[in-house]
């Protein structure tokens, strides 16, 4: 006996529960950490995890980018190399601030005024705690890999709230304020009234909707001209209240028309698109020719206005497709009109607040939202006879990227970083970089083309405070580097000793000496934008100031509550854990949309400090969509949480699909494509169900060194072959970050391995315990298995464990306790035989080509046929399939096969009339005619007129000559046989049935039931049976024409033709007309 006992497997993978156990497992083992100490003297590989916001849990699609993560992390991890392990949590700005909103009830900045910033800035801080661990937990059960907590049960994760990577972010603005990049602006600036602060440009990007808004046509009468206007359309109308100007084309023609006594200008091309028919043209002039003139504005009453010059202006950006050719210039509320009134000095109202209300000055619609604005517009416009025309339009308009509110443009003071004197820098910095996919590089180059100065300020409460005191006496903006700097220069050093956490309100209360004039100076209210809290982490979370700058740690170790917790912000793994021996980073990951934003912000702050780029390679994803291609919504039908997600499909079928996803394409996820991989994902089980089967029985012979791989049948030298070229391709596909080629290869490799080689190889599997070949496969299968746990680990840690646990501790005890433990496979060049690979891809592409001939022919492959004809694609081809003649006629269950050289074995003639000759020339007689030409052998006649022969046929007792071109000559299927055709081979199978033949295939089917009795029975596979039979006519003469091969098939040691005693496990069974009663009894 083998004293072997792998554990068995029922049939079917319960993936939520085997995680479960799996997970148990490695805490109860330490397993992770166990992996560390085996890394920890090794060389290392850097990743950087983009922090995921800790304002709700993780999504599914969340879990897709992270899976990456973890993934290629793990396979670095096996091929050798020391990892930082260490996960982000993003935790300040807009992202948690309108959700702690949403939670209290708020509705406006003015809410969390009245709530008091202290009480609201915990909040903040609560709930960014609280989805963190949440999170964690998630990301736990993904199987996703990092230090999650240290010894203490502190979490290990980096924080980008905690004072060190503030710290770091003073430290890169005081860099920019020593390059002169620093400055603020006065410009009109893209606005959330419901937040109440700006956006910069790089959050605006994707945030545009398509979205039905009221626009009008309103008319300008010209200056000291009666009946004359200006024609002018606006999708805004809000804005009408902060008109300046009127902005034409200096180059294009407009046209004068008349329509009911009142002379309108507008581009002469637009003119029939926007006035009834009736309008009648009468002029045309330059747009240069109108430029200059006075107009009244269209609400030139209101208080805002009443001092307004106004004129029109020339503009080439004025379009000709839409609209009258005349813009309505407001450069209070756009940028591209602040931009054209700081050109030509136009005057500037900005007619809104921070809210989003009219200001007093704006008359009757003073105090009125401007969501709500759009009626009291109207009415205002209608009121002074200056409205033309009313109606909806639907346009792409850019919303909030947080709260989702419609923004609108509001001219405001903000901080900004200039970018001219970076962007050649970045653009070199950038070209370095290995980007996945390619494309990714060519969008950052194009961002970093066009990006403009950094919006670095936000008007709210909880983030980074920008480091920025303005002095009220001289005017000198102050910027502070560090929290020691700011002790040193503090007005009251014990109120910075004091400080709870470097955040609102808490640090406004302190005042620093101005450098200049040495008066006291207070720090401005804004914070920083959240891309500055996630772009310092390749710099803050590797100790790049305390190496850089001398700093011994920061001010946080000794103060507040939070104080451990917020140590995680550096990574730790060893004495060796610098920021030069983990810098740059060798990966990072995150969907395409982080090239302008987290990706972005990295590069900027990396080339101001260090003049590099943070990473060497990047990795971009596209969206992630429903089943059916629709985008997820939180709240819709088809949301999915990561909690059902785990609990209904498991986290390994989830990684699986990630995995699986097309880089460059949107992928869709969801519950039908997971039940497809767990049907794929099956089969690997199934493979190993049936080496557990028999390598469980008593006569199997143990696992152990058997035969050297190339001594060994050639069915195992191919399978060896063929794993090691999936080894190989999975060790470069992976070191190119392409996870997607991986799945599919292996799947294919899983493919092959079930329906090839296990069938192949099931009779060496019946054979004796001691037979040479018997242990060959159990020990060539083992070893495949095996391989596989460990090939899948990155992508399928928790079946990678349960694959290797069920098979390794019971052959070797010394051997790595987990699969994440062991080295990843490498390929082995000497088992790989190209020339084996290839005869035995001919072999299965006949095989297939076979079967589908038998298919057209509606032919089972339990029935024998006669005779198989190949025409092979080229000579060697030919030389394979004469060598391997016995497999390909036991695959195919037939009894010769003939290589042919030529389709004329295949191919016979079909000869029809060509009815257009044959119409006028035999009227009544063609049916006669036609009748006489079937009767003729097509074959011999198709050779003849082929040739170019006059065909001669008897009709009535009258000769008729038909010429060639009277008739049609066609290539069929010679009779009797199915032909396909493919991969350069041609086919077919003799679809001839004799009476021997029906009686073996009667006596296979036969077989087949009895197989199916002993599973029902719940009989072992080596289990022998007495065999209990009642049939009549053709079958019983198959029965017992056959009675030895049914004996050996079945393990049958009896075979009895009587009926079937009742304590026998029976069934009934029907072939065809035949019908029978079978039993079988141990």
């Amino acid at each position: 006996m083998s004293g072997q006992m792998f554990k068995p497997f029922d049939g079917k993978m319960e993936y939520p529960a085997m995680e479960e156990r799996i997970l148990a497992w490695w805490a109860e083992h330490r397993i992770f950490d166990k992996l560390r100490a085996q890394l920890a003297d090794r060389p290392t590989w850097s990743f950087i995890d983009g922090p995921i916001t800790a304002n709700n849990a993780m999504g599914v699609h969340h879990a897709w980018g992270r899976t990456y993560k973890d993934m290629y992390c793990r396979y670095k991890a096996m091929k050798g190399f020391n990892q930082r392990w260490q996960n982000g949590f993003d935790c300040q700005g807009l992202w948690v601030e309108v959700e702690v909103e949403r939670a209290l009830g708020f509705d406006s900045k003015r809410d969390i005024e009245t709530y008091g910033l202290a009480e609201f800035s915990r909040a903040c801080r609560a709930r960014v705690d609280e989805y963190a661990e949440r999170i964690t937990r998630q990301s736990i059960r993904m199987g996703h890999w990092m230090q999650w907590y240290h010894e203490d049960g502190h979490p290990a994760s980096y924080f980008t709230l905690d004072d060190n990577n503030i710290e770091h972010i003073w430290h890169f603005l005081k860099a920019c304020d020593d390059r002169k990049w620093l400055h603020r602006g006065h410009r009109s600036m893209p606005w959330c009234w419901r937040c109440g602060t700006s956006l910069s440009q790089h959050e605006l990007v994707d945030s545009y909707q398509e979205q039905t808004d009221p626009s009008c046509f309103f008319r300008c009468r010209v200056g000291g001209r009666e009946d004359e206007y200006f024609l002018v359309w606006t999708t805004t109308p809000w804005t009408l209240t902060a008109n300046t100007a009127l902005a034409l084309h200096p180059e294009a023609e407009y046209a004068k028309a008349v329509l009911d006594g009142a002379h309108y200008y507008l581009m002469k091309t637009l003119v029939e698109t926007v006035l009834p028919p009736e309008a009648e043209v009468v002029e045309t002039v330059k747009g240069e020719d109108l430029i200059g003139l006075p107009f009244h504005g269209p609400l030139e009453d209101l208080p805002a206005q009443r001092e307004v010059n106004r004129a029109t202006v020339p503009w080439d950006m004025v379009s000709d497709e839409e609209g009258t050719g005349i813009v309505h210039i407001a450069p209070g509320c756009g940028a591209e009109d602040y931009q054209l009134g700081q050109e030509l000095d136009l005057d500037i109202i900005v007619p809104i607040d921070e809210n989003g209300y009219f200001t007093d000055d704006i008359g009757p619609l003073a105090a009125t939202h401007v969501r709500d604005s759009a009626e009291s517009v109207r009415r205002e416009l209608e009121s002074r006879g200056v409205l033309f025309r009313w109606e909806d339009y639907t346009h792409r308009y850019p919303f909030c990227w947080r709260c989702k509110t419609p923004l609108v443009f509001r001219l405001a003071d903000e901080w900004f970083i200039s970018a001219d004197e970076i962007r050649a820098p970045m653009k070199r910095a950038a070209a370095t970089v290995q980007w996945v996919p390619e494309y990714s590089g060519l969008l950052m180059q194009d961002w970093l083309d066009n990006m403009g100065d950094w919006c670095i300020s936000r008007r709210r409460f909880w983030g980074l405070p920008l480091p920025f005191y303005c002095c009220g006496h001289c005017g000198h903006i102050n910027v502070i580097g560090s929290t020691a700097e700011l002790r040193e220069r503090a007005v009251d050093p014990a109120l910075v000793d004091d400080l709870p956490e470097l955040h609102r309100p808490w640090i406004d209360e302190i005042e620093i000496t101005c450098e200049r004039c040495g008066q006291s100076a207070s720090r401005v209210t804004e914070v920083g934008d959240c891309w500055l809290d996630a772009g310092i982490v390749p710099f803050s979370t590797v100790n790049y100031l305390p190496e850089h700058r001398g700093i011994e740690g920061t001010i946080r170790s000794e103060r507040g509550p939070e104080a451990e917790r917020d140590k995680a912000g550096v990574a730790s793994t060893g004495p060796e854990s610098t920021w030069e021996s983990w810098s740059p980073a060798d990966w990072i990951t995150e969907m395409r949309e982080q090239i302008r934003l987290w990706f972005y912000s990295q590069l900027f702050m990396s080339v101001t400090l260090y003049d590099r780029s943070p990473f060497k390679a990047v990795l971009t994803y596209e969206e992630m969509r429903d089943e059916n291609g629709e985008p997820f919504s939180k709240s819709g039908d088809n949301a999915i949480a990561v909690e059902d997600a785990t609990a209904r499909m498991g986290a390994d079928v989830m990684r699986w699909q990630y995995a699986s996803a097309p880089l460059n394409m949107v992928f869709r996820f969801g519950y039908g494509p997971a039940e497809e991989v767990t049907r794929k994902m099956l089969r690997l089980w199934n493979v190993y169900a049936f080496f557990v089967t028999y390598a469980n029985l008593p006569d199997c012979p143990p696992i152990s060194a058997s035969a050297p791989a190339t001594d060994r049948s050639e069915l195992d030298r191919w399978v060896l072959s063929r794993l090691h070229q999936l080894i190989r391709h999975c060790n470069d596909r992976l070191d190119h970050f392409d996870s997607a080629t991986v799945v599919r290869e292996t799947e294919r490799f899983i493919d092959v391995l079930s329906t090839w080689y296990v069938r192949r190889s099931r009779r060496r599997f019946w054979k004796s315990g001691d037979d040479a070949d018997k242990q060959s496969a159990i020990q060539t299968l083992y070893e495949v298995l095996v391989t596989m746990s460990r090939l899948i680990a990155p992508i399928l840690p928790f079946s990678a464990e349960e694959l290797y646990r069920s098979l390794v501790p019971p052959v070797d005890a010394s051997a790595p306790e987990s699969v994440h433990l062991c080295p990843y496979p490498e390929a082995s060049g000497e088992l790989i035989d190209q020339d084996l690979m290839d005869d035995m891809d001919d072999l299965m592409q006949v095989i297939e080509l076979g079967r589908s001939a038998r298919n057209d022919a509606r032919m089972k492959v339990r029935q024998p046929a006669f005779r198989l004809l190949v025409k092979p694609a080229t000579a060697r081809q030919g030389i394979t399939i004469e060598r391997l003649r016995a497999q390909v006629l036991e695959e195919l269950n037939v009894k010769e096969l003939d290589l042919v050289d030529s389709d004329d074995a295949f191919r016979g003639f079909a000869v029809k009339p060509v009815f257009s000759k044959w119409g006028p020339r035999f009227g009544k007689r063609l049916n006669a005619v036609r009748e006489a030409l079937e009767a003729l052998d097509g074959d011999e006649t198709g050779a003849l007129v082929a040739g170019g022969e006059v065909l001669t046929l008897e009709v009535d007792g009258e000769r008729v000559n038909l010429s060639p071109d009277e008739l049609e000559v066609e290539r069929v299927d010679a009779e009797g046989l199915s032909v396909t055709s493919d991969f350069g081979w041609t086919v077919a199978i003799d679809t001839t049935v004799t009476r021997d033949l029906l009686l073996e295939g009667l006596m296979r089917d036969f077989v087949r039931h009895v197989q199916n009795l002993r599973k029902e029975a719940d009989f072992n596979v080596d289990d022998r049976i007495t065999l209990y039979y009642e049939a009549e006519g053709d079958l019983a003469e198959a029965i017992d024409t056959h009675a030895d091969y049914i004996r050996t098939e079945t393990l049958s040691t009896v075979l009895r033709d009587e009926p079937v005693p009742g304590d026998v496990h029976s069934g009934e069974l029907k072939l065809g007309e035949h019908v029978a009663r079978i039993g079988v009894l141990k």
